[in-house]
């Protein structure tokens, strides 16, 4: 009898130990389940963090470059790309830049660490829209013109040519459009507040001056080299137009100055339309066009500018009189150089951030 109660009780007992070994096993087995995935969600959240950073300095990259050059644009098939970090902590970004003239520009940036992907959104807008063209009086178009950028004249906009623009038109006086034309932005006569940018006198700083002679009417200047960023001053030339009458052979980029009146002659080219000539030119006088003028670069004319041959500038054209156009032109708004001023701006062609959103996991 005593004997069965004491093999009783060790079963018990063994029954016992037995239970107490299978849920400690089960509570290991799932500490170590939970741990696991602890450090698995862990790992994820990293990811996506890391993707998020890398997106957003990729927004902020893209954002410096706007504001050093306000064409800065990269299109879904050309984007920007770069990696932030190294090793196991490395990830990539990708990112668009698109926008209009007369709207903000959109920034998208993609980052990827591993299998994690984050989006980064912002919206930039120029502190201004500088003008393509700025003219002191009248605009008359009866050519063939396409211009990326605003127009704005003191005087009347008249166009009876084809005119396609992406920007918008504003005159001090009467905007009158015939013929074949193509406005994105607006068209607004009568504006007020409109003003002409001002233009350093960087003569004194001229790299090279070659004197033109006085009372000649007519001289023809040497071919010109600007070496890396230098300024040619053609000094003098009262009563005498300098007259381009052949291929102009230019080298290196800078800037060409004058004191009197241009005159590009119909079988002359400065610059190609393949290979423009990398020069800003502030013509002291008037300009005529009759052969062809292409430049990456910014024209100024003292006087009015008359264009019968082919003109093509990626820069900025400011005259301080009429802009007369007949045959092809095209326009594309590029930064200005530093010399020009436009009045009341402040920071030209810097952007300012209007919104960030992010991340969307």
């Amino acid at each position: 009898m005593i004997a069965s109660r004491r093999r009783s009780r060790g079963t018990v007992i063994a029954y016992f130990l037995v239970i107490v070994s299978v849920l400690t096993t089960g509570l290991l087995t799932t500490m170590a389940l939970t741990a696991g995935s602890g450090a698995q969600v862990a790992g994820i959240e990293l990811k996506r963090d890391q993707a998020y950073y890398a997106a957003e300095a990729g927004v902020e990259r893209a954002y410096w470059l706007l504001q050093m050059d306000n064409n800065y644009r990269k299109p879904a098939n050309d984007p920007l790309t770069g990696t932030v970090g190294s090793g196991s902590s490395a990830a990539s970004y990708s990112v668009t830049v698109v926008g209009d003239w007369n709207s903000s520009v959109s920034i998208k940036a993609t980052g990827t660490a591993g299998t994690s992907n984050s989006m980064v959104t912002a919206a930039a807008s120029p502190l201004t829209i500088v003008p393509a063209i700025t003219l002191g009086n009248n605009f008359d178009n009866s050519g063939n013109v396409t211009i990326e950028g605003d127009v704005q004249a003191l005087g009347n906009i008249s166009t009876s040519g084809k005119l396609n623009i992406k920007g918008s038109l504003r005159a001090g006086g009467a905007i009158t459009t015939s013929g074949s034309v193509d406005i994105s932005g607006t068209s607004t006569p009568n504006a007020t507040g409109l003003t002409i940018p001002t233009i350093d006198d960087i003569r004194s700083q001229a790299t090279q001056v070659i004197n033109v002679p006085n009372g000649g009417n007519k001289w023809s200047p040497p071919d010109l080299d600007f070496g890396n960023g230098g300024i040619i001053y053609l000094r003098g030339g009262t009563g005498t137009t300098i007259q381009f009458k052949n291929n102009v052979n230019i080298t290196g980029h800078g800037t060409l100055i004058t004191d009197t009146n241009v005159s590009i002659q119909n079988a002359a080219s400065f610059g190609t339309s393949s290979d423009p000539a990398v020069v800003n030119m502030v013509i002291g006088g008037t300009l005529d066009v009759s052969g062809y003028l292409g430049l990456v670069g910014s024209l100024v004319a003292n006087g009015s500018i008359s264009k019968n041959g082919g003109l093509n500038i990626t820069g900025v054209v400011v005259g301080n009189i009429d802009l007369d156009t007949n045959g092809g032109m095209q326009i594309k708004r590029g930064a200005p150089p530093s010399w020009i001023h436009y009045p009341g701006i402040n920071g030209l062609g810097s952007m300012k951030m209007v919104s960030m959103v992010g991340p969307i996991f």
